[in-house]
């Protein structure tokens, strides 16, 4: 397993939710925060890392490159951010088309959400 040492700026799979079942159990818990927009779902790890799912569906924009810079920005976040979701399991599901205008506002309101998920 790929431990970090602080000189990658990789997002490795043992951060990653990849299997449908690991997405499913973050579905099935419905904890989740709403923000304007972001949807943030978690539920608890026994896994010593957080690890991370992000949905941007075809509802959102028909462009590829606008949902995977709606990704970028999500894990991005998280890789900067990763001791904020500390035992937990995140699906950050996108609720809205992100402009690289809106890129300030939309961190901000990762920071706010992931803050209310572990209050520091």
């Amino acid at each position: 397993m790929y431990k970090p040492d602080g000189l990658h700026n990789r997002f490795p799979r043992c951060y990653r939710l990849t299997k449908t079942d690991e997405f499913s159990s973050v579905f099935g818990l419905r904890r989740s925060h709403h923000g304007h927009y972001f949807q943030l779902l978690y539920k608890q790890s026994t896994l010593a890392e957080p690890r991370l799912g992000v949905v941007v569906s075809k509802k959102i924009s028909k462009a590829a490159n606008k949902r995977n810079y709606a990704k970028r920005v999500c894990r991005e976040f998280f890789r900067l951010h990763r001791s904020h979701f500390a035992g937990f399991d995140v699906i950050i599901r996108v609720k809205r088309q992100l402009e690289r205008a809106d890129g300030t506002k939309a961190r901000q309101e990762l920071m706010n959400l992931s803050r209310r998920l572990n209050p520091v």
